[in-house]
């Protein structure tokens, strides 16, 4: 049994639960109300059918089915690409973040053999016997086929994520609506009339090919170290060496520093080194998104194009992955990745000090004595006896009372107190560095 769980939407958790489980029938996910998940979405990040379950050779596997890649641990799918899902991995479709829970593999087993027996209509999907077909007649003209292409073919850089027309002129805002159930099943074992029989797909052993998924997950799997050499191993050439510390020291580019040759105790620090930076700067972008979310600001979002690989890693696996193996599709070089997380940063300081800087201005407005002198209204008695001092004391009584509701505020509603006047400067100041290119 797989269920997948949806633990993020739009960097929140979701208001409302929201799961799925998958058995050995499979299923679908997107936003159309007929898959088995629905992941609503206004935006039209996640297509109508945006990815497909199916159970195979004892496994669960997810195929990107949608115009906009799917991420399995921060990895990008390609079209039609095939992943094995395994407990614990996270999947991410359009704004939505989900969690994989594989259980009951047993079960998952006995239901698969079972489903024909259950069902009275199974039978007339299998009872031809099977030999070789010969050429497939043209069928006849579907109503509902409006002549979408193959989405390998049609894919582009500008319209991964749905969010602006690609090269070939196509607007992923105004995608069809059947557009999703036109895209080629490549699964093998996938029955195009199981989603109306409910009968179980007949196992079959597909033909020897690649697996589409090892190529993506070998990509995404940060270099193994090398075995120890021999004792007695033959020294680099010393000018293939030499041409190894001139580049090291180019990409340094620190005058200061001197190195003779690229030694082993050398690499393993440059190593760690590299390890340690890379998760304080995965740290901070967690905390920068963790207070964005607590002051209801907008969340970073996946584009069409230049995505910063550290802001949608997990962990500093996937990051040193996507920064030392060949850049993927989508997403920036190594050096621009790490440039952009730091401005980031620097700008998110900047804001947050003009957010704080307007917070408190609120608080002082509030306490404003022309506001306080304001609020008093009518004389009393004393006025006439003590007019400058009995106006005094009901001040002062009027700011005790002010203090109190404005404690009271601050404790049930920090956001509507404080939240909107923070919010408004922090965006104000962002949008200004990034309007004068010093983000």
């Amino acid at each position: 049994m797989l269920t997948l769980t949806v633990t993020l939407h739009n960097g929140q958790p979701p208001r409302v639960p929201l799961a799925a489980n998958f058995d050995a029938e499979g299923g679908t996910i997107g936003r159309a109300v007929t898959n088995r998940l629905v992941l609503d979405d206004a935006e039209r990040t996640v297509s109508r059918l945006h990815v497909q379950i199916v159970w195979r050779d004892g496994r669960f596997l997810l195929i990107d089915r949608g115009s906009n890649p799917a991420l399995v641990n921060g990895a990008p799918l390609d079209p039609g690409q095939e992943v094995a899902l395994a407990h614990g991995d996270e999947v991410q479709i359009g704004g939505y973040q989900l969690r994989a829970d594989v259980s009951g593999e047993d079960d998952t087993v006995t239901a698969e053999s079972d489903v024909a027996s259950d069902d009275p209509f199974a039978g007339l999907f299998d009872a031809a016997p099977q030999t070789s077909s010969p050429a497939r007649t043209p069928a006849p003209a579907d109503d509902f086929d409006f002549g979408f292409d193959d989405p390998a073919s049609k894919r582009s850089i500008d319209e991964l994520f749905d969010l602006a027309p690609g090269a070939s002129g196509k607007d992923a805002l105004t995608d069809s609506l059947i557009e999703p159930l036109t895209q080629p099943n490549t699964a093998h074992d996938a029955d195009p009339f199981a989603s109306l029989t409910g009968a179980a797909r007949p196992a079959e052993t597909p033909a020897t090919r690649p697996d589409a998924g090892s190529e993506l997950r070998s990509a995404f799997t940060p270099p193994r170290p090398r075995a120890s050499p021999s004792p007695i191993a033959t020294p680099a050439e010393p000018a293939d060496d030499r041409a190894l510390v001139d580049a090291f020291l180019r990409g340094l580019d620190a005058s200061g520093v001197r190195i003779d040759a690229l030694t082993p105790e050398l690499m393993q620090l440059v190593g760690t080194l590299l390890r340690e930076a890379t998760r304080g700067t995965l740290e901070l972008l967690a905390a920068r998104a963790a207070l964005k979310r607590e002051m209801r600001t907008g969340a970073t979002m996946i584009a069409a194009s230049d995505n910063n690989p550290l802001k949608f890693s997990p962990n500093v696996e996937a990051a040193l992955a996507h920064l030392l193996n060949p850049p993927m599709r989508g997403f920036m070089p190594p050096a621009e990745a790490l440039d952009d997380a730091y401005a980031d940063l620097r700008a998110h300081q900047v804001g947050m000090v003009a957010g704080m800087r307007a917070a408190l201005d609120g608080v002082f407005e509030r306490f404003e004595p022309q506001r306080i002198e304001a609020r008093l209204s009518g004389r009393s008695m004393l006025d006439g006896f003590l007019p400058g001092l009995n106006r005094r004391a009901r001040c002062w009584d009027l700011f005790i009372e002010m203090y109190g509701q404005l404690s009271r505020e601050a404790t049930e509603d920090f956001h509507t107190l404080f939240g909107r006047a923070f919010v408004a400067a922090y965006e104000a100041q962002i949008d200004e560095l990034k309007r004068h290119g010093r983000k």
